[in-house]
């Protein structure tokens, strides 16, 4: 079988690229992958699998190669995984406590402090790591308080990712209906509230997403299913655009929201769709461009001027998209995991 023999970057030529993936898989098998990228033949190709990791629905990879965090996403007490890049693959190095249900990391660009979104019980962990990445010690946990207006969906609250821009960090959180907004102390490692931007009632705010030296922040709404540009400068919503089908009454989640050379590219569930927008010189959207969806469940995507990668949860699946001048899709090859769930996508 395919085993850990293949550490990224000592194969491949320009037209290969690589990526990690993270999925949700039962106990024992594979859960984390090694994916290539052939963009002359478009097509996608197993490297190697690993099972050490139970749950890992978010990767982070250290910008030196050489470091990948996990989270394990399990409830009530989540997990921390620090796995590091040997010449026989990746080794798990050790496990730290998360709170419940982590679900999304971010990192600070010096690279010295590692956030974890706890999903389950509205916590946000902050990790201090060293020079090399490797060892990490938590230093903080914030946790947030109250409830939304959705009694199932928003019974308390529910922080689903962060995203630092500047000096400050952004937390969404679903439960709440709210970004906060923090400064990280770089000498102690704790966070101070510092704002709020409140977002519509019952949306449920999941992802961030933001252009270098933009003013505007975007985000979308799980449970509403729109995208919405924000004001950093005032906090104010200057726009919102909805991203599913307007004839599609079923229940619907949106996923993942990223940006790429001046479009934003959002893919949402039980509707399957990804929807594309171009961002106008001012930074606000054009209407969106929504593509039916041949798989199931899409989650987090890779997307860039040339293609779309799918994280395919519910067919347990990647899916490659090309996308032409007018960024229309055409499917060109899609990646059976087996038993795996994929969650995350991570590019090498």
């Amino acid at each position: 079988g395919l085993k850990q023999r293949l550490p990224f970057g000592i194969q491949g030529g320009k037209s290969m690229k690589q990526f990690l993936i993270g999925s949700y898989a039962p106990e024992g098998e594979p859960s984390i992958f090694g994916v290539e990228l052939d963009e002359e033949k478009q097509k996608l190709r197993l490297l190697w699998e690993d099972g050490q990791v139970q749950n890992p629905s978010f990767l982070y990879l250290h910008p030196n190669c050489h470091v990948l965090y996990a989270v394990e996403e399990r409830v009530p007490n989540g997990g921390l995984a620090v796995m590091i890049k040997t010449e026989e693959g990746w080794l798990l190095k050790e496990r730290l406590l998360a709170g419940s249900a982590p679900c999304h990391l971010e990192m600070t660009p010096d690279t010295r402090y590692l956030l974890v979104s706890n999903y389950m019980d509205g916590t946000i962990g902050v990790y201090r790591a060293d020079e090399s990445g490797m060892n990490v010690v938590q230093t903080d946990l914030v946790r947030h308080q109250g409830k939304g207006v959705n009694p199932t969906r928003q019974e308390g609250p529910h922080v689903h990712s962060c995203l630092v821009i500047g000096e400050k960090v952004y937390s969404a959180d679903l439960g709440l209906d709210t970004i906060f907004v923090y400064e990280l102390n770089p000498a102690d490692g704790k966070l101070e509230e510092c704002g709020q931007i409140h977002m519509p009632d019952g949306c449920g705010v999941r992802h961030l997403a933001h252009q270098p030296g933009s003013p505007y922040l975007y985000a979308n709404a799980e449970m509403g299913g729109d995208v919405f540009v924000i004001d950093l400068r005032d906090g104010r919503i200057k726009q919102t655009h909805r991203v599913v089908p307007a004839d599609f009454s079923e229940s619907f989640r949106t996923s993942a929201i990223k940006i790429s050379k001046g479009y934003v590219c959002v893919s949402s569930r039980e509707c399957n769709v990804l929807a594309i927008m171009k961002i106008q010189n001012d930074g606000m959207l054009e209407a969106p461009s929504i593509y039916p969806y041949a798989q199931k469940t899409p989650r987090d995507i890779f997307f860039d001027e040339k293609y779309v990668i799918t994280t395919d949860e519910g067919s347990k699946s990647l899916t490659l998209l090309s996308l032409d001048e007018h960024m229309r899709i055409s499917q060109r090859d899609r990646l059976l995991l087996g038993n795996a769930m994929p969650t995350c996508i991570q590019p090498v």
